[in-house]
């Protein structure tokens, strides 16, 4: 049992970690509230000041994995690579970064789905949208610098996005996400088409 937490972040955190343990080892199904309580060292009270419910708590913990992946690809493109590389490191870490999430809650990604997809379809559409206005940095870089031809940053983005989508693990059978490399590989293949694309041809 986790010691008492104090902070409301941190507290946040403690319940929203106690709650990923359970759900990946036990499922979203036959997890509860007093479970995640009683995994976290805190009352089911305190869950309920932090969530509104089970639903709230497992959403939560989607949504913070989805911002971690945001802040990663925020590095990706403010390292000093150029904007072609930058691209690829883009798209393979949006589809890798979940990949390793989805297999980590193989036991409860399909009830999950089930149980929460109007709330995650709304949250999928936000996050690719981030994603791509991420994305775009580095497109509008390529553009300036000669190496990619002259396009809509952002709507070259969103393509490139829907065009890797494919790849995810929510688009493919999550109890069948297959062998990390081959998927990484796959991407990286992915990407090289894509990025094939936005290239600057001579005239």
């Amino acid at each position: 049992m986790s010691k008492q937490p104090c902070g409301r972040e941190n507290t946040t955190d403690i319940i929203l970690d106690a709650a990923d343990r359970l759900m990946q080892h036990y499922g979203y199904g036959k997890t509860t509230v007093d479970d995640i309580a009683h995994e976290a060292g805190i009352g089911k009270g305190t869950v309920y000041l932090h969530f509104d419910s089970k639903a709230d708590v497992a959403l939560s913990c989607i949504d913070r994995m989805n911002a971690q992946l945001q802040a990663r690809l925020g590095e990706i493109v403010a390292e000093p690579e150029s904007p072609a590389l930058q691209v690829k490191e883009v798209l393979t870490a949006r589809v890798m970064f979940r990949f390793d999430h989805a297999h980590a809650y193989s036991q409860s990604i399909d009830e999950i789905y089930s149980a929460l997809r109007p709330q995650l379809m709304e949250r999928r559409e936000r996050n690719h949208e981030i994603e791509a206005g991420i994305l775009a940095g580095p497109i509008e870089a390529g553009m300036r610098s000669g190496q990619f031809a002259a396009c809509d940053p952002l709507a070259a983005a969103r393509t490139l996005i829907v065009a890797s989508n494919s790849l995810l693990a929510y688009s493919r059978n999550p109890r069948t996400l297959g062998e990390r490399h081959v998927l990484e590989s796959a991407i990286g293949a992915v990407a090289d088409m894509l990025l094939f694309g936005l290239m600057a041809r001579e005239t």
